[in-house]
């Protein structure tokens, strides 16, 4: 039987992103979005993210191109977007889109 996709689905992150922190936080959202099409990650109370973290988010982004749900990672502080960046996740447009505003990444989820 066949269950339809939910809807995009967003989440407000509260605490820095080190490998202890981020590994237990992304193993439970992977959970909790099998069943949606797309993820929005509000990125605006992050402090910091370590290699730790990096690592964290690159398994729940492999399990979603899996399932082929979207991940939009939006307001992210200089100190988050810099490692992001440099570890090259805004080059995965597959699956990933980084945003500067909320409003931005959820547009993004609409059809054009």
């Amino acid at each position: 039987m066949l269950v339809p996709a939910q809807a995009n689905k967003v989440f407000d992150l509260n605490d820095s992103l080190f490998f202890a922190v981020a590994d237990r936080f992304f193993g439970k959202l992977s959970l909790l979005t099998q069943e949606c099409t797309g993820t929005l990650l509000n990125l605006e109370s992050v402090s910091m993210i370590d290699s730790g973290g990096i690592s964290s988010l690159l398994k729940l982004i492999e399990q979603c191109e899996k399932s082929n749900t979207k991940i939009h990672l939006s307001n992210m502080n200089r100190s988050v977007a810099r490692p992001l960046i440099k570890a090259k996740l805004n080059k995965r447009q597959d699956s990933l889109a980084l945003f500067p505003t909320i409003e931005e990444a959820q547009t993004a989820f609409l059809p054009p």
